[in-house]
């Protein structure tokens, strides 16, 4: 379980992943202390404190939460998630249907993708970016010149 503290932890965030993916773990997203998940009889779950709980029992109830998945999406879960490609690519919207842009668009749109890239550059940890930074500065920089001249043969590759 490495990054995570405890089982407790665990248990809370797998609780809330399952009930945001729509399995029938209860009716809000914070986890219920009755539940059936935890490892204890009916008659005890209600009057439960979570730090009284130990470690192990924190363990169980995350591995008894496991077998939700089984059981299938709760009834009242509106949204259509499927697993598989080909019902994903079934599922999902047509390709739009894109106008071919002139040169001038094109060059625009370029040198905006780039000042977008300076700007995410400069605003983030110089360590591995850099190296990047470096190698495409003098291309960027010709680009932008010849983006701003009248001629946008280069930038648009005529």
């Amino acid at each position: 379980m490495p990054g995570y503290a405890n089982w407790k932890t665990l248990y809370k965030d797998e609780y809330f992943q399952l009930f945001e993916e729509g399995y029938p773990v209860g009716s809000m997203p914070e986890p219920d202390l009755s539940a059936e998940y935890l490892p204890f009889p009916a008659e005890v779950r209600g009057e439960l404190i979570e730090d009284s709980i130990s470690e192990e029992e924190w363990e169980k109830a995350y591995w008894n939460l496991w077998k939700v998945r089984q059981n299938g999406l709760r009834s009242d879960f509106s949204y259509c998630e499927p697993d598989d490609y080909d019902e994903i690519i079934r599922l999902s919207a047509p390709e739009p249907q894109l106008d071919p842009l002139n040169p001038a668009e094109y060059a625009e749109r370029i040198k905006g993708a780039w000042f977008g890239r300076c700007a995410g550059e400069s605003t983030t940890p110089r360590c591995a970016a850099s190296c990047v930074t470096r190698r495409i500065s003098d291309w960027t920089r010709s680009t932008i010149s010849s983006a701003n001249a009248p001629n946008t043969a280069s930038v648009c590759g005529k």
